[in-house]
């Protein structure tokens, strides 16, 4: 579990849907990734009863190592 402290600033406030690459754009300190099992949306992080550790794992270092995720001096947690 990551706890994160109040006086964090969220760099998606605003955006109806999160997308990776502005995320990153915006040079946070932290990125969070969460998910769920979301059958409609094949490439989203899996998480939760249907999804397994090796499939979520895959999707996670899809994002990692993008170009751009991968120079960037953030935590993913």
């Amino acid at each position: 579990m990551v706890r994160i402290q109040k006086g964090g600033t969220s760099v998606v406030t605003g955006m109806n849907t999160i997308n990776p690459e502005q995320v990153i754009s915006k040079n946070p300190d932290i990125i969070v990734i969460t998910g769920q099992n979301w059958t409609s949306t094949p490439d989203s992080m899996h998480l939760g009863f249907y999804a397994s550790k090796s499939d979520s794992i895959k999707l996670l270092q899809a994002y990692t190592t993008r170009s751009g995720w991968r120079d960037s001096l953030c935590k993913t947690y």
